[in-house]
């Protein structure tokens, strides 16, 4: 089909697919799934501190730094003097900020050789 062979793109694909040296090597997909994962990661601690920040700017008309967020602990959420069904919300969302932390740490400390390339997954395509 003479439309089809003279189409650029088409014929781009059909060399792509049949040339090794276009396909990334298996290291660097793997390296790019880890960075997808930790911006995933990264993206639902954000949500879980700004829950916290926001439900503290409710109950008391100003708002806590994300900082602030990640110090919490049991005690200070205790004295925050907050209804119990607030504290039990502030508590699940500075528990999930905190396991978020420590899986982000996880996936960066297990590529440590690579640790630059684990903050941005340009120029990784599979």
């Amino acid at each position: 089909d003479a439309g089809i062979i003279s189409d650029p793109q088409h014929n781009h694909q059909a060399l792509s697919a049949e040339d090794p040296a276009e396909q990334s090597p298996p290291d660097a997909c793997n390296l790019r799934d880890l960075a997808r994962k930790r911006m995933q990661l990264v993206r639902s601690r954000t949500t879980h501190i700004l829950a916290a920040e926001n439900i503290t700017a409710r109950q008391f008309g100003q708002r806590i730094t994300s900082n602030e967020v990640v110090r919490l602990d049991e005690a200070a959420i205790s004295q925050m003097g907050l209804p119990d069904d607030v504290v039990l919300a502030v508590r699940a969302n500075v528990a999930a900020v905190t396991v978020l932390g420590a899986q982000i740490e996880m996936a960066v400390s297990s590529r440590s050789a690579t640790r630059g390339l684990m903050f941005s997954v340009l120029g990784l395509t599979c």
